[in-house]
C-alpha cells in the first residue's frame, strides 16, 4: 500500500539542528566490509578503499572526507545519488568518516574495514552512542586519534547498531521494512530506509540524542554519558506514520506532505502521480507513466514512453526512452534515455542522456557521454 507521511524535512544537528540534502559514482553494492581492504589498527597502513552512499532522504551533495586511526586523511567528491568513494594508501583502520554536503551541515559515520559504509542520520546517531560523545565535529578533528579512542568506538559499534535497531522496530514496521542495515547495507534514494530519512528529525547535542516526528515529537531519546552506557527511551506514541496516498496506481499528494508513491514500481505501467501545493514526492513507475509536479520538490523515476511535466521549485527525472519531460520549474535535472524530448522554460535545467535527445527551450548544457553541448535559448538541438 501507498502511503502519504504526514511530516516532511529531516534535520540533523551537532549542537543545533542541521539541514542536510546529496568520489565518484560507485554504489553501495554490499552489505559487508571487504575483507581484503582491512587493516587493523597498530598495523602497518595498507590501501583501503570505503564506498557507500552519503544521504539524507535526499542524495547529498559535497565532499566525505575519512580519518584513519593514526590521523592520515582523503577525501572524495560525493557523486551521483550521493554514492561516494573515497580510498588512499597507507590507511591503519578502523576510519571515522564525514560527509560534508555542499549547503548543510556535517554527518557521520564509521568503518572498520575497507568496503561498503553509508553516512546518514543513523549512522550519525550510531557514532555518537559508540563514541560516548555528542561532540562529533571535535572527535572527527582530534579525538577519534586520541589513545584508544578509535578502538573504543569500533567495539562499541555493534551494540549500539543493535540497540538502535531494537528501538527502531516498530518504526522499521510502519514502513514496512525488514533486514535493515543503514550502515553497510545497500540504500537506494527515495526508497527503502532513505524513506525514514526524509521524516525523522534527529538531534545531537548536550548529552542526549533524540528523534522526533515532523511535529516536534520526540519518540526516542538516548541519554549519552562520557563513560557508561548509553540508555534508551522510547515513546511510541510519537513514532511518525504513513496515511494512503494512492488510490490502485493513481497517486496524489498535497498540503505540506511527503508522500512515496509506492503503489507503483520499475514493472507498474500506466501509473499516474500528481504532486501539489507544497508537497514533496517520490515515486517510481514502469512505462507509459505520466506525473505531474507543481509541488516543493519532486523525484520521479519513470519508464519509457512516459510524460512528466515539472512546474514546481525542483525536479529530478530519470526518464526512460521515448518519454517527453517538461520543464518550467525553478530547477530541472533530468537523465533521459534515447529520444527523450526535453523542453525547458525556465532557464533552470540540465540534461543527461544516453543517445539522441531533442532539447527546446533555454537549457544551460546538454552532455551525451563525455561531449559537452551548450544549448542557446529558443533553438532546438539534436544531442548525439
Amino acid at each position: 500500500m501507498s502511503k502519504r507521511i504526514a511530516f516532511r524535512s529531516l534535520l540533523i544537528a551537532t549542537g543545533l539542528f542541521l539541514g542536510a540534502c546529496g568520489g565518484s559514482d560507485a554504489p553501495a553494492t554490499s552489505n559487508n566490509n571487504n575483507n581484503d581492504n582491512n587493516t587493523g589498527t597498530g598495523s602497518a597502513g595498507k590501501h583501503a578503499t570505503v564506498s557507500g552512499v552519503a544521504s539524507a532522504g535526499a542524495a547529498m551533495s559535497g565532499i566525505v572526507n575519512l580519518k584513519d586511526s593514526k590521523g592520515t586523511e582523503v577525501h572524495a567528491t560525493i557523486g551521483s545519488g550521493g554514492t561516494f568513494s573515497v580510498s588512499g594508501d597507507n590507511l591503519v583502520a578502523p576510519f571515522l568518516l564525514e560527509a560534508v554536503p555542499a549547503s548543510g551541515s556535517t554527518q557521520y559515520s564509521f568503518a572498520s574495514a575497507g568496503g561498503t559504509t553509508n553516512i546518514n542520520p543513523f549512522t550519525t546517531v550510531l557514532v555518537s552512542s559508540a563514541a560516548h560523545s555528542t561532540n562529533l565535529n571535535g572527535l572527527y578533528a582530534t579525538g577519534f586519534i586520541v589513545g584508544s579512542t578509535a578502538t573504543g568506538i569500533e567495539s562499541g559499534i555493534p551494540t549500539a547498531k543493535t540497540l538502535l535497531n531494537t528501538n527502531l522496530a516498530s518504526l522499521y514496521a510502519e514502513y514496512s521494512l525488514t533486514d535493515v542495515d543503514f550502515l553497510n547495507g545497500s540504500i537506494a534514494i527515495g526508497q527503502g530506509v532513505d524513506v525514514i530519512f526524509d521524516s525523522v528529525g534527529v538531534r545531537v547535542g548536550s548529552g542526549e540524542v533524540t528523534l522526533t516526528n515532523q511535529d516536534g515529537g520526540v519518540f526516542l531519546s538516548i541519554t549519552v554519558p562520557a563513560q557508561g552506557s548509553p540508555s534508551y527511551d522510547l515513546n511510541s506514541d510519537n513514532l511518525p506514520s504513513y496515511t494512503a496516498a494512492c488510490v490502485g496506481t493513481t497517486c496524489t499528494c498535497g498540503g505540506s506532505d511527503t508522500c512515496i508513491f509506492d503503489a507503483c514500481n520499475a514493472t507498474t505501467s500506466g501509473c499516474v502521480f500528481t504532486c501539489t501545493d507544497t508537497s514533496s514526492c517520490t515515486g517510481v513507475c514502469g512505462a507509459d507513466c505520466t506525473a505531474a509536479c507543481s509541488g516543493t520538490a519532486c523525484q520521479v523515476t519513470a519508464g519509457s514512453n512516459s510524460t512528466v511535466a515539472c512546474t514546481g521549485t525542483a525536479c529530478t527525472v530519470n526518464a526512460g526512452a521515448g518519454s517527453s519531460v517538461t520543464c518550467s520549474g525553478t530547477a530541472c535535472t533530468v537523465n533521459a534515455g534515447a529520444n527523450t524530448q526535453l523542453t525547458c522554460s525556465s532557464g533552470g535545467c540540465s540534461l543527461t542522456c544516453t543517445g539522441p535527445c531533442l532539447v527546446v527551450g533555454a537549457i544551460p548544457t546538454c552532455t551525451n557521454g563525455t561531449t559537452l553541448y551548450t544549448i542557446v535559448d529558443g533553438v532546438d538541438y539534436q544531442c548525439q
